[in-house]
């Protein structure tokens, strides 16, 4: 029976978890898997009942994932490598995507015996207003990659970045494998789920809602998103915008917004920041247009879903996003951190309640037919017996 022991930075509700989710429950019952993580942080919610109601095992090493502490990376190496030890994997699949998580990294690659693999969710190597984080990120992937087997990119776009842009890892060692999710949940009950949330933010049926779904951090650039919906609002007057996540920079986001006359703390307020909301689904099935801003991204997942609800997605071109929709057919790309462009997106959509409807059974088809956890679990099956051959 083929061991896995997975490991993710933090059990937080990002996208990773997604992905470690599927792949732990959907691989073919021979293989065993095990998943390691950090505890997530404060303002960060927990994983952990997604990973218990689908009936996964974890275990939790708190000093792991966290912001770079030497006396705590030490601990997460030592527990890491106690586990490796003790679940004796025969492959081991890390999915961390900053660099949190590279003392969980290299405590796997001080270790022999395991098949070693390595998932790519993003990364930091462009990240404009952070250089000295940049660097130290490039140098220490390019040696942890030379100790792996494989690496996985979850694009073509971030494959050519690893590869050729940024010689993070060699041509024959890393494979385009695309994320994958369980695509089911977000056309059930879609009339129902969109009413209730409606309810909720006590939404009119001739209101555009629009919505981010990321976390509250300075790569997802949420203050273009701002500003881009303060340009709609004022030639468009039925419109609210949902900021659903949350993170370091919440309290900063809701000044700015109320600063700019967008925000007060009533439910009728033209931008609601909502936190996290676990069941994604009801969320999305309530609004009708969702925004993307991210600096950087590997393949976000809130653009797969938003298709997959039969949404119309309006996206920064960074990174894998043009490889997750198709520009001018299921949404519109955009540079980055543009907001008159961004603006100029969204009122399209806003105009047009026509392409809004055609553009996002567009993009429902396209998901359908590249992005099923079906597929997803057969790509990494495969790639996992290849490497056993070896």
């Amino acid at each position: 029976m083929p061991r896995v022991l997975r490991l993710i930075n933090r059990f937080c509700m990002e996208g990773p978890i997604h992905n470690v989710t599927l792949l732990s429950k959907y691989l073919p019952a021979e293989y065993e898997t095990l998943v390691i993580g950090g505890a997530p942080l404060p303002h960060e919610a927990h994983s952990g009942k997604f990973l218990d109601e689908v009936g996964i095992e974890y275990v939790e090493i708190p000093e792991m994932g966290r912001f770079i502490s030497p006396f705590e990376d030490w601990n997460t190496i030592q527990k890491v490598r106690a586990l490796i030890r003790e679940f004796q994997p025969d492959i081991v699949h890390s999915h961390t995507f900053s660099i949190d998580g590279i003392p969980a990294r290299i405590a796997v690659a001080l270790e022999k015996g395991p098949i070693k693999v390595h998932t790519f969710h993003g990364h930091v190597f462009d990240y404009p207003t952070n250089g000295r984080k940049a660097l130290l990120a490039r140098v220490m992937e390019k040696r942890l990659c030379k100790n792996l087997n494989a690496v996985i990119a979850i694009s073509d776009s971030q494959r050519n970045d690893l590869v050729n842009t940024y010689h993070i890892s060699s041509e024959e060692k890393t494979h385009t494998i695309p994320l994958g999710i369980h695509l089911d949940r977000f056309k059930a009950l879609r009339n129902e789920k969109r009413a209730a949330f409606r309810s909720k933010y006590e939404l009119k049926e001739d209101e555009i809602a629009i919505g981010i779904i990321a976390r509250l951090s300075p790569v997802k650039n949420h203050k273009l998103f701002i500003d881009a919906f303060h340009l709609v609002a004022q030639s468009f007057k039925k419109v609210r915008a949902f900021i659903i996540g949350d993170g370091e920079l919440a309290q900063t986001l809701i000044r700015y917004a109320r600063d700019l006359s967008l925000y007060d703390e009533t439910t009728k307020s033209k931008v609601i920041f909502t936190s996290w909301i676990t069941q994604i689904d009801e969320a999305l099935a309530g609004l009708d247009i969702v925004a993307l801003t991210s600096y950087s991204e590997g393949t976000p997942v809130s653009v797969i879903e938003a298709q997959a609800s039969g949404l119309p997605v309006v996206a920064t071109d960074v990174g894998g996003v043009k490889n997750c929709m198709i520009d001018g057919k299921t949404g519109i790309l955009t540079e980055s951190n543009n907001a008159k462009l961004f603006s100029n997106a969204l009122l399209t959509y806003c105009n047009n309640p026509f392409q809004r409807i055609m553009d996002g059974k567009a993009g429902h088809e396209f998901v359908l037919a590249n992005f099923s956890h079906n597929r997803l679990v057969r790509d990494i099956q495969s790639l996992y017996e290849y490497l056993c051959r070896q």
